[in-house]
């Protein structure tokens, strides 16, 4: 699942970001997007279902809480042209298993094309990445917005 936002109202921090320097201006949106993807990690953990009882799943199943511990906000900066992205979500490891918690899936004995494959049930949809996003996107830009507020007037205060 991928989104993107777009933050308004950021005019006046635009010009105080363009009279700095690269480096000093990557460090503070790379800070300011960790800040605010972290607000929505929080929320996708909270929000992601925990197996209780490890015994009812098949042998391919993660452990107990270790897709809810895989999400984390990851933030990334190229250097040549400003570009940063944060990532929010599990990571690749794990990311299988957040879409058949999302959407539901169906559950097979065998191999996929064999004739002896057998539909064992359905598990239904359990949301709770969109949910959270719903939740927690407005948050997530006035903290963007605070965060690299907050950062300039530190830098114009030394």
């Amino acid at each position: 699942m991928e989104f993107e936002v777009e933050v308004t109202g950021l005019k006046e921090i635009q010009a105080r970001l363009e009279a700095l320097p690269n480096i000093i201006l990557n460090k503070c949106i790379a800070r300011s997007l960790h800040a605010a993807g972290s607000v929505m990690s929080l929320e996708m953990q909270e929000r992601c279902p925990v197996m209780e009882n490890e015994e009812d799943t098949g042998s391919n199943a993660l452990a107990p809480g270790a897709l809810q511990a895989d999400i984390k906000a990851r933030v990334s900066v190229q250097t040549n042209n400003g570009y940063a992205v944060c990532t929010i979500g599990p990571s690749k490891k794990t990311a299988y298993v957040a879409g058949f918690i999302e959407y539901g899936h169906e559950i097979y004995r065998g191999k996929k094309k064999s004739r002896s494959r057998k539909n064992l049930g359905s598990v239904p949809k359990k949301p709770f990445l969109r949910p959270a996003y719903d939740a927690k996107i407005d948050q997530v830009g006035q903290v963007y917005r605070d965060s690299l507020t907050e950062q300039l007037n530190a830098l114009e205060a030394v």
